[in-house]
């Protein structure tokens, strides 16, 4: 996946006029060879849907802690893409992160900086993992038995080697 051109006015892009899309892009390239293509693809999928879409004509010089904070509050309260809500603290707290980062790369290319990089983190609990009852497992394995699927198999390796879905996939 590749970054789509916002529609934005071209700007300079000296180390005072430094536009985020433009930032953002050189760091995306920058992870590629990084991070995994499945990683890479989040990172894609985040920037072009919640990220540049309001921060990417942005000089970087405008990014002060008050206005992230602003930023990643309103995706709390009214974030979610078909308009109905915020989105989930997890998400903005990917959001916060991949922010960071970038951030961090502005600093370390020179670039000017203002955010101290200690913007507020949304809380984030692990979900509760619920384990199948000992006659529930039966019942499962007796359906994952009665037909030769991969899906089937997949889940049966799940089942009894432990392991999670991208374990599996991989």
């Amino acid at each position: 996946a590749m970054l789509k051109e916002p529609k934005i006015p071209e700007m300079e892009t000296t180390v005072s006029k430094v536009v985020f899309y433009n930032l953002a892009k050189e760091w995306l390239d920058f992870k590629k060879a990084h991070v995994k293509q499945s990683t890479y693809a989040h990172y894609v999928h985040m920037l072009e849907k919640h990220l540049l879409p309001q921060l990417g004509n942005t000089y970087l010089s405008a990014m002060t802690t008050l206005a992230i904070e602003k930023f990643l509050q309103d995706k709390l309260c009214s974030g979610r893409l078909d308009g109905k809500g915020g989105l989930s603290n997890k998400t903005v707290s990917d959001m916060r992160s991949v922010l960071k980062m970038i951030l961090q790369y502005a600093k370390r290319k020179g670039y000017f900086c203002p955010s101290n990089l200690d913007f507020f983190a949304p809380s984030v609990h692990a979900p509760k993992i619920e384990i199948l009852q000992y006659e529930e497992q039966q019942r499962l394995e007796q359906i994952l038995l009665s037909e030769p699927k991969p899906l089937y198999l997949g889940i049966l390796i799940a089942l009894y080697g432990g392991l999670r879905i991208g374990e599996v996939c991989a």
